[in-house]
C-alpha cells in the first residue's frame, strides 16, 4: 500500500498538471496554425520556412517529453508522492527547449523589426538579451538533466534567465506595437480616414512600413490613391 499523501499534495501535484495541461491545449493551436502556414507559406523564403518547421519540431518534441513525464508521475508511480522529486526528462523539456524555443523566435522577431522599423540597435539590444536568456537556459538544463540538482542550487542564474528573456519579450512587444500604429497613421494619413477599424488592421503589410507600391506624388495630381486605400 502506498504511503499517504502530505498535507500540502495539492500544491505538490497541481501546478505540474494544470502546466502540462495548458501546455498541450496550446499545442493543438500551433497544430492547426502550422498546417494553416503549409497552405500559405509558398511565398516566404526557404530559411523562414525552415525556422517554421523547427520551431514545430522543437515544439512536438517537448509536447512527447512533457507526456512522458505525466505518465511517470502520475500513472506509472500513482500515489508515490516522493517520485516528483525525481526529474525523469524534465531538464530537457523544461529549461533547455523552452530556451531553444524562446531564442529562436526572439531572434525572428529581432529580424523583423530590423526590416519593419530599420533599426540596428534595438534589434541588436534585443537579441543580446535574447541570447543571454536561451544560453544560460540551455546550461542550466542541460546540467540539471545531466547531473541533478537542488531546486535552489541555480536560482541566480534562472533569475538572470528570466530577466533577460522578460526584458526582450518587452522591448519586442512595444517595438511592434509601435511600428502597428505607425502604419495605421500612415494609412488615415493617406486615405484621407478619420481612423481605422480593427477588421482593418490585419490588412497592414508585413514587409515593410511603407511598402513600395505606396508611390504618392503630390506633385502629379492623376495619382490613384484611393486604389491602396483600406476599405472604408
Amino acid at each position: 500500500m502506498a504511503p499517504p499523501l502530505p498535507g500540502n499534495a495539492p500544491l505538490v501535484l497541481g501546478p505540474p498538471l494544470v502546466g502540462a495541461t495548458l501546455n498541450w491545449f496550446f499545442y493543438g493551436v500551433l497544430v492547426v496554425q502550422y498546417f494553416l502556414y503549409l497552405d500559405n507559406s509558398h511565398k516566404d523564403k526557404m530559411w523562414l520556412r525552415a525556422v517554421v518547421h523547427f520551431l514545430f519540431f522543437l515544439d512536438t518534441a517537448q509536447s512527447i517529453l512533457i507526456a512522458r513525464d505525466m505518465f511517470s508521475w502520475y500513472v506509472y508511480n500513482f500515489g508515490g508522492s516522493e517520485v516528483f522529486f525525481e526529474l525523469s526528462v524534465l531538464g530537457i523539456d523544461g529549461p533547455l527547449l523552452d530556451s531553444m524555443i524562446i531564442l529562436t523566435a526572439q531572434l525572428v522577431y529581432c529580424w523583423r523589426l530590423w526590416v519593419l522599423g530599420g533599426w540596428k540597435t534595438l534589434p541588436g539590444v534585443t537579441a543580446v538579451l535574447a541570447f543571454i536568456s536561451g544560453i544560460t537556459g540551455t546550461c542550466v538544463g542541460l546540467i540539471v538533466q545531466i547531473d541533478g540538482a537542488e531546486s535552489d542550487q541555480f536560482n541566480s542564474v534562472q533569475e538572470l534567465r528570466l530577466f533577460s528573456g522578460v526584458a526582450a519579450d518587452i522591448l519586442i512587444a512595444c517595438s511592434m506595437a509601435y511600428l502597428v500604429c505607425l502604419e495605421l497613421s500612415f494609412r488615415q494619413d493617406l486615405c484621407g480616414s478619420s481612423g481605422l477599424s480593427f477588421l482593418e488592421a490585419p490588412k497592414i503589410p508585413e514587409a515593410k512600413i511603407i511598402p513600395d507600391n505606396y508611390a504618392y506624388d503630390k506633385t502629379n495630381s492623376d495619382t490613384n490613391i484611393g486604389d491602396e486605400c483600406p476599405d472604408q
